[in-house]
C-alpha cells in the first residue's frame, strides 16, 4: 500500500490561485517544462519554471533555471538563479549540483580559476563518491582542452587517489599515466599507488589492483619493504581472480623470502588445491602442521580435514576433531563441528549427530547457519522417533517460514508454506515528510537526476522509520536504483522478512524481492519457454539488480556471465556481431542468462538445484561431486556442496526462487513447461 502523494494542486509549488497553471498538479507544470525543452521550445521552458514560486521546491526550480538559461547562453541570469538557490540552503547533494553549475558558467566565461573554486566546493558537498569524482574529470577534461596538462593530470590523480572505486577511478588512472608520459612529469607516489591497489583488492576489484601494483612495482623510488608489500598483494589478487598457478608462483616466492612466515605457506597450499594439485597441497599441510603452533596449526588440520573428506573420511574426522577442540579459532571449531556432525549423520549415527549438533542451534533464529543446525537436528531426530522430528520440523516453519530452512522444512512436512501471516505489527501511515513530498514531485515530473539527489540527502538526513524505509525504496526503484531499493528493505526490516509476508506490508517484501527489467524478462521467458521466478532469483543473487556490476572473476552484468561463457552463448544464438561490453546491456545479459539457465537445467534433467550450483561454480564440478557420490534428496546434496560460496549461493537462489514464486504466482505461466518452479522433490529417489 502506497502512501497518497499529497501533492494538493498549487500547494507544493507555491502557484498562485489565480495563475493558469493552478488547475495542473506540481509535477505536471514541471513535467510539462520538461517536455518543452526536450522538444525544442526552450523559451517556453524557462517562461513556466520562472512562474513556480515555492518554498518547498524553490532550490530545485532555481537550479533549473539556471541550467537551462546557461545552456540559451544567458549567463548573467543562469549566475543569479543559481546565487538564489544556494540562498535558500539547500540539501548537502543539491548544493553540489548548485556549485556545478556556477563551475559550467565560469567555464562558459572561461574563467577556469573560478570555475575550479567552485567545482571544490561542489565535490566537498557532494557525498555520492560516483558523483564526486565526476565532478574532478569534468574539471579535469576542460583543463585538457584548454592546454593546461599539469593541472589536469592533479586533478585525474585526486579521482584515483580519493574515489577509486568510483567508474572514473579506472579512466582517471589511465589518463594520468598518459600525461605523466606526454609532460614528463613525475610519477605518482609510490605509497599512494600501493594505497590505491590495496584499496583495490580489498573491494575485489583485483584486475584494477594487478595494475596499480604493477605501476608501483615499477616506480623508481621503490624500497624492499615496500616491494613485499606489493608482492603480497599481487599474490592475494592472483588467487581471488581464480589464476592459481601464477598464485602459486607468487606465493613461492614469498615463502622463500620469508620461510619463518607461515600463513604464505598455507595459502601457497590453497593455491595447489585450488589448482587441482591436491597431493602437492597436503604435503605441504603437513608440514605446515607439524610446525605451526595455535591458529596456524588449526588451520592446516582443516585444509586437510576438506581435502581428504571423500578420499579418506576417518583421517578427515581426526582431523576435524582435534579443529574442535583447539580453542584458538573458535569460529573454526564451531565450522568442524558441523562438519563431524554431518560425518555422523551420514553415516546413520543419528544420536551422535544429535549431541554435536545441539551448541549449533544457539543463537539467533535469523541465523541461517542456526536454522542448518536446527533443521538437521529435526531430520535426524525423525529418523529416531518420527514425531520429535517433525516438532523440530514444525518449529522451523512456524519461526522462519520464508527462510531457505523454513521451505524445505515445510516440503519434508508435506506442507504448503506459510507464508502470508502477521509479524511487522500495525502501519502508522503519517504526514509525507518534506523531503518525500520533493522527491516525489521530481520522480513524477521526470526528473530523475535531481530525483536522485533528493534521496540521497535524504538518506543521510537521519534515521528512517520503518514506513519512511519503504517509500523511500519504492522511490529509489522508480529511479532505476533497485540495488539501493532493496538494501533499504533488507536492512531495516533484517530477519522478519524470514518471518512470512504481513499482509500489511506486503510492500515490504515487494521491494525486496522486486521485478526490474520486466519487459526484458519477459521477452526471455517467452522465447526460452523458462520461468520467470528462476531468472529474477539469480539476478537478485548475483548482481542485485545492477547492469554494471563486475565480479573479480571477470563475470558482468545483471546475471553475472564471464566473457567465455557468453561468447559460446553468442555462437549458439549465431549473434556474429556480439561484443563482451554487451553484457552490460540488460536484454542481452537477461537473454544470455536465461538461455544459459535453460542449457543447464536440460543437462541435469530437469534437477534445479544441480543446474543452479552448476550457475555458479561450472557444470563439470557439479558432475565431479554427483559422479563421486549419488544424493538420496536435494537438501543433502545442497548441503555436501564442497565449495561454501556454492553452497551459499545455492541456498540463496532456492530461497529467493521460493519467494518470487508467492509473491508473483498470480503472473507465472499456466503452461506446464512454464510453470512456475518448486524446490526439487525432497524425497529420496
Amino acid at each position: 500500500m502506497m502512501r497518497p502523494t499529497l501533492l494538493v494542486s498549487g500547494l507544493i509549488l507555491g502557484i498562485s490561485a489565480g495563475s493558469s497553471l493552478a488547475a495542473k498538479e506540481p509535477f505536471e507544470v514541471l513535467q510539462q517544462a520538461r517536455l518543452d525543452w526536450e522538444a525544442g521550445k526552450h523559451g517556453k521552458a524557462i517562461e513556466r519554471v520562472a512562474k513556480l514560486k515555492s518554498s518547498l521546491m524553490a532550490d530545485h526550480i532555481a537550479l533549473l533555471r539556471a541550467s537551462w538559461l546557461r545552456e540559451q547562453g544567458q549567463l548573467k541570469e543562469a549566475m543569479e538563479a543559481a546565487e538564489s538557490a544556494l540562498a535558500l540552503n539547500p540539501p548537502s547533494e543539491v548544493r553540489a549540483r548548485v556549485y556545478r553549475e556556477i563551475a559550467l558558467i565560469h567555464i562558459a566565461e572561461n574563467d577556469l580559476l573560478s570555475a575550479y573554486r567552485a567545482q571544490r566546493r561542489a565535490w566537498k558537498h557532494a557525498k555520492n563518491p560516483e558523483f564526486s569524482s565526476s565532478l574532478v574529470a569534468e574539471l579535469a577534461k576542460v583543463f585538457e582542452l584548454n592546454a593546461r596538462p599539469g593541472d589536469a593530470l592533479r586533478l585525474y590523480r585526486s579521482i584515483w587517489s580519493s574515489w577509486p572505486l568510483s567508474e572514473q577511478g579506472t579512466a582517471a588512472f589511465n589518463q594520468s599515466r598518459y600525461l605523466e608520459r606526454a609532460t614528463g612529469a613525475p610519477p605518482a607516489e609510490v605509497d599512494t599507488l600501493i594505497l590505491l591497489a590495496e584499496r583495490l583488492r580489498e573491494s575485489y576489484r583485483c584486475e584494477r589492483a594487478i595494475e596499480a601494483y604493477d605501476e608501483a612495482e615499477h616506480h623508481p623510488e621503490l624500497k624492499p619493504e615496500a616491494k613485499r608489500e606489493i608482492d603480497r598483494g599481487r599474490a592475494d589478487c592472483l588467487f581471488q581472480t581464480r589464476r592459481y598457478p601464477e598464485a602459486v608462483g607468487a606465493y613461492a616466492e614469498l615463502e622463500k623470502a620469508e620461510p619463518a612466515n607461515l600463513d604464505f605457506a598455507i595459502r601457497l597450499a590453497r593455491s595447489y588445491a585450488r589448482g587441482r594439485e591436491t597431493t602437492t597441497a597436503l604435503k605441504k599441510l603437513r608440514a605446515i602442521e607439524k610446525r605451526g603452533r595455535g591458529r596456524v596449526r588449526a588451520r592446516a588440520q582443516y585444509l586437510q580435514a576438506v581435502l581428504l573428506r571423500d578420499r579418506q573420511p576417518k583421517e578427515a574426522d581426526r582431523l576435524y576433531r582435534a579443529v574442535e577442540k583447539q580453542q584458538t579459532l573458535p569460529s573454526l571449531a564451531r565450522i568442524a563441528r558441523w562438519a563431524l556432525a554431518w560425518s555422523q549423520f551420514n553415516q546413520g549415527k543419528y544420536e551422535a549427530s544429535i549431541r554435536r549438533l545441539e551448541p549449533l542451534v544457539r543463537g539467533s533464529r535469523y541465523d541461517v547457519e542456526v536454522q542448518r543446525a536446527q533443521y538437521w537436528t529435526a531430520i535426524a531426530r525423525r529418523r529416531l522417533k518420527q514425531v520429535q522430528g517433525n516438532a523440530g520440523l514444525q518449529k522451523i516453519v512456524d519461526e522462519t517460514p520464508l527462510s531457505y530452512y523454513g521451505f524445505i522444512a515445510a516440503d519434508r512436512l508435506g506442507q504448503k508454506p506459510r507464508w502470508d501471516q502477521g509479524s511487522v505489527g500495525a502501519r502508522t501511515l503519517g504526514d509525507a515528510t518534506r523531503a518525500e513530498l520533493r522527491t516525489r514531485t521530481l520522480v513524477q515530473a521526470g526528473i530523475e537526476t535531481a530525483a536522485r539527489d533528493e534521496l540521497e540527502s535524504w538518506m543521510r538526513a537521519g534515521k528512517l522509520s520503518r514506513e519512511e524505509r519503504v517509500t523511500a525504496a519504492g522511490l529509489w526503484q522508480q529511479v532505476g536504483d533497485h540495488f539501493r531499493g532493496v538494501r533499504l528493505i533488507v536492512d531495516g526490516f533484517g530477519g522478519t522478512l524470514d518471518e512470512g509476508v504481513d499482509p500489511a506490508w506486503r510492500e515490504a517484501w515487494e521491494l525486496a524481492w522486486p521485478q526490474p527489467f520486466s519487459s526484458r524478462v519477459k521477452a526471455a521467458i517467452k522465447e526460452f519457454e523458462f520461468d520467470p521466478s528462476l531468472v529474477y532469483a539469480v539476478m537478485r543473487e548475483e548482481s542485485t539488480y545492477r547492469p554494471g556490476i563486475v565480479s573479480p572473476a571477470d563475470a558482468r552484468g545483471l546475471m553475472q556471465i564471464i566473457p567465455p561463457t557468453a561468447q559460446r552463448i553468442a555462437d549458439q544464438l549465431k549473434l556474429n556481431s556480439f561484443e563482451v561490453e554487451q553484457l552490460f546491456l540488460p536484454e542481452i545479459n537477461i537473454r544470455f542468462g536465461t538461455f544459459y539457465l535453460q542449457q543447464l537445467l536440460a543437462k541435469f534433467d530437469g534437477t534445479k538445484a544441480y543446474a543452479i550450483a552448476s550457475y555458479n561454480a561450472g557444470p563439470d564440478a557439479v558432475k565431479t561431486w554427483l559422479n563421486d557420490q549419488p544424493y538420496e534428496s536435494i537438501d543433502r546434496f545442497v548441503e555436501s556442496v564442497p565449495y561454501g560460496e556454492t553452497r551459499r549461493y545455492l541456498r540463496k537462489v532456492m530461497r529467493s526462487q521460493r519467494v518470487y514464486e508467492l509473491l508473483y504466482r498470480d503472473e507465472a505461466p499456466a503452461d506446464s513447461a512454464r510453470r512456475p518452479a518448486q524446490l526439487d522433490t525432497l524425497a529420496n529417489r
